[in-house]
C-alpha cells in the first residue's frame, strides 16, 4: 500500500503526497499547486530539489533531499519505455530487469496508466564497485521508473547515481561516471 500511495500520488500532479519512508510529502492547497520545476535545456532534466517535506510526528517543514531528477519525456509511455532500454543498450550497459508496476498495483486495485521499473547495469561497473567498496554493492543496479500521468504526459525519474554511490569512500569517480551516463540516456527521452 505504502507503493500505491507514493506511486499514485506523484502521478496525481505536479507536487507528491503520501509517506515516503518515514517522511510525510506535504500536499499544497489545489488553488496553490506548484509550478511546474525549471528544465534544463540541454538535456530536458527536471531536478525537484523544491519539493517540501514534513516527518512523520514532527510540524517542522524540511527541503526534500535533492537526489530525485524527473524528465519529461517528449514521447508516449510505449515508446518512453523502448528508447530507454536502447539508449541503455547504447551506452554499453544491460537491462537487467523490467517491472511492470502498473500491473502490480492492480493486483491490489489501484488503477494507474503506465508504470515501469527499468532496472540496468554492467558487470564491469559491478566488479569495480566490489573491487574499490564492496559496502556498495547494495546500490546496484541502478533504476529508472517510467510514469505516465493522468494527463498522458510521461516522465522518467531516477535517483542520482551520485547520491547512491557518492556516499561510499573511493567511489567518487564510478558515481559521476554513471551520472554522466544516466543524463545522457534520459536525455533521449527529450529530443
Amino acid at each position: 500500500m505504502l507503493i500505491s500511495k507514493i506511486l499514485l500520488s506523484s502521478l496525481a500532479g505536479c507536487c507528491l503526497a503520501g509517506t515516503v519512508g518515514l517522511t510525510q510529502v506535504a500536499t499544497p492547497p489545489k488553488d496553490a499547486c506548484c509550478a511546474p520545476p525549471a528544465k534544463d535545456a540541454a538535456t530536458g532534466i527536471v531536478e525537484l530539489a523544491s519539493t517540501q517535506t514534513q516527518p512523520v510526528g514532527k510540524k517542522q517543514m524540511s527541503k526534500a533531499p535533492d537526489f530525485l531528477v524527473t524528465g519529461m519525456s517528449n514521447y508516449g509511455f510505449d515508446d518512453t519505455v523502448q528508447i530507454l532500454k536502447g539508449a541503455i543498450e547504447q551506452q554499453n550497459l544491460m537491462v537487467v530487469h523490467e517491472i511492470d508496476a502498473q500491473r502490480m498495483l492492480r493486483m491490489v486495485g489501484e488503477q494507474t496508466k503506465g508504470m515501469k521499473q527499468i532496472l540496468f547495469f554492467h558487470p564491469r561497473y559491478m566488479k569495480r564497485i566490489k573491487d574499490t567498496n564492496p559496502n556498495a554493492m547494495i546500490e546496484a543496479p541502478l533504476k529508472f521508473i517510467v510514469m505516465e500521468r493522468p494527463d498522458g504526459k510521461v516522465m522518467v525519474r531516477y535517483i542520482k547515481p551520485t547520491y547512491l554511490f557518492g556516499r561510499y569512500e573511493g567511489l567518487d569517480e564510478i558515481a559521476k561516471e554513471l551520472e554522466s551516463i544516466t543524463k545522457k540516456i534520459v536525455a533521449e527521452t527529450t529530443k
